[in-house]
């Protein structure tokens, strides 16, 4: 009875009202007119027995705690699984460290309009408008579909952060991006990553070292490569739309160095210019993905660790020794005429 209730009126007010729908969509999400129920209410729906009289889990305290967006369809296989990994793993293990809202997308417009706007906040805005259930925005993070282990073990891992991260607080805050933060330098692997705009505070860099020896870059030695990513979690985040300097340990010493993007296919599919610094070099990119530093000396291809030693010292030996052999002929040759006379 609740059910179709709740489906007439938003029906009503989706047809009645249709302007209402379009000025809400531009601006602040307000969290009452989107229908929901509570965890109970949900698990009762799918036949999940869970006490909550003996449990921490408080539906109204969200001071401290993850909130999580839980938008699920009736009779659906890959939700009901969800709510029961709530009851079997969250609620026994971190019942005072989150709260869910729950809520029913079957033939409810409203709230697939709140899916729509949070989708497109994180970046994960479909291109039909449809999506797979059940969407979960767990704090900072999104996904849609059947929660797999892996979505599972990041949802538990920003539980236990403490990550209080609430999309609807932050888009009421006027902020339009999902990779909007005030974060703007991160460092792994002795590699600094700097953005010319902030990030989420709740991302981090990771550079693995990676072996590119094969990809050759004409007059240049390889140096090392890394594989360059800004995480969010255990998701990759896509940046665009700004600027990343980036600054690298070299090993070795050369006159001039070069960075290279390595695509997908294991090409050079871009070169930078770079700024060498104290055992570093620098370079400004608009991507990130795989990296290789190469260095050279001069014209030539050198591989002596420290060839800036060396080189001149063989050439002006040559220089020398070239000079002792010009003079000896030159005071033989002056012998020999003076004989003759």
């Amino acid at each position: 009875m609740k059910k179709a209730f709740i489906a007439i009126l938003t029906f009503l007010i989706s047809t009645i009202f249709p302007l209402a729908s379009v000025s809400a969509a531009g601006a602040d999400i307000d969290m009452s007119i989107y229908p929901s129920e509570t965890l109970a209410e949900a698990f009762q729906e799918d036949a999940i027995n869970f006490d909550f009289n003996t449990s921490d889990y408080d539906e109204a305290d969200t001071t401290g705690k993850t909130i999580m967006y839980v938008f699920r369809k009736d009779g659906c296989g890959n939700c009901k699984n969800f709510l029961q990994f709530i009851a079997d793993d969250l609620l026994p293990n971190y019942a005072d460290k989150f709260v869910v809202k729950s809520f029913e997308v079957s033939n409810n417009p409203i709230n697939m309009n709140l899916v729509s706007r949070l989708a497109k906040f994180y970046g994960q805005e479909s291109a039909n408008g449809t999506y797979g259930t059940p969407i979960v925005v767990a704090g900072s993070t999104f996904s849609t579909g059947f929660v797999d282990t892996a979505r599972q073990a990041e949802i538990k891992s920003v539980i236990t952060s403490g990550d209080t991260y609430n999309a609807v607080t932050v888009i009421n805050q006027g902020v339009t991006s999902f990779e909007a933060g005030s974060k703007t330098n991160f460092s792994a692997n002795g590699v600094t990553f700097t953005s010319n705009t902030g990030l989420n505070s709740n991302f981090h860099l990771k550079a693995d070292p990676v072996d590119k020896s094969g990809v050759k870059l004409a007059g240049y030695d390889y140096i090392a490569a890394y594989d360059i990513s800004i995480y969010n979690y255990a998701t990759v985040v896509e940046l665009t739309g700004g600027s990343y300097k980036i600054t690298l340990p070299v090993s070795k010493t050369y006159d001039t160095y070069r960075v290279v993007y390595i695509n997908a296919a294991g090409q050079i599919a871009e070169e930078f210019d770079t700024e060498a610094g104290k055992g570093t070099i620098t370079f400004t990119t608009t991507h990130l993905s795989d990296y290789a530093v190469y260095g050279r000396n001069g014209s030539a291809v050198n591989n002596v660790n420290n060839p800036k030693t060396a080189d001149p010292i063989m050439i002006y030996g040559g220089i020398f020794a070239v000079s002792l052999i010009a003079l000896a002929g030159g005071v033989i040759a002056y012998r020999k005429l003076n004989k003759r006379q």
